[in-house]
């Protein structure tokens, strides 16, 4: 049985935050997609846009999620445009279980605008435009969101509350007796 849990979400939804934080909770490995994109291309997700295109960056995304088979009883933060690209959804679901993030759009505004992490799709947006940003791809990506086993709405009174909702759906289906 794959004991794999994929996070998925918005940017600014916490996805790391939150699957490093399941990860310790079952003590398990917690794994950020984007940072292996990065350690396989010798290059952060910026540059990987500005000198390869997301065209090659949606690629490589969906050939290092498929090596993420091999792993067992690890959590891992995907990037927010994985589950729409590629069939990366039902590959997800089929190899493990899915939680969706989901935040309003003013949550996701406020969270990426205070950010120190550099994300390509915002990189050079005027504040204004940031909101426009998010809710055209938010319009892209839900059909695909939608698709996780676990759906949790945010913000959340703590990540500790999440974690342990999340580990207790996920033991539910995956560690009946």
């Amino acid at each position: 049985m794959e004991q794999r849990i994929y996070i998925i979400g918005m940017p600014g939804s916490g996805k790391s935050t939150i699957g490093k934080s399941l990860a310790k909770k079952l003590s398990w490995t917690f794994i950020d997609l984007d940072q292996m994109i990065t350690e396989n291309e010798n290059m952060n997700i910026e540059q990987i846009f500005e000198q390869k295109g997301e065209a090659y960056f949606r690629g490589i995304e969906h050939k290092i999620l498929k090596q993420t088979k091999q792993l067992n009883n690890v959590v891992i933060s995907c990037g927010g445009g994985t589950p729409a690209f590629e069939n990366n959804m039902d590959w997800i679901n089929k190899n493990g279980f899915s939680i969706y993030l989901n935040a309003s759009v003013s949550l996701l505004k406020s969270r990426i605008l205070q950010s120190k992490t550099v994300r390509p799709l915002f990189k050079k947006l005027e504040k204004e435009k940031i909101e426009k940003k998010i809710t055209k791809l938010f319009a892209q990506r839900e059909k695909y969101f939608c698709q996780a086993a676990l759906h949790i709405p945010l913000p959340l009174k703590s990540v500790k509350s999440l974690a342990t909702q999340a580990s207790a759906h996920f033991s539910n289906i995956y560690f009946k007796p």
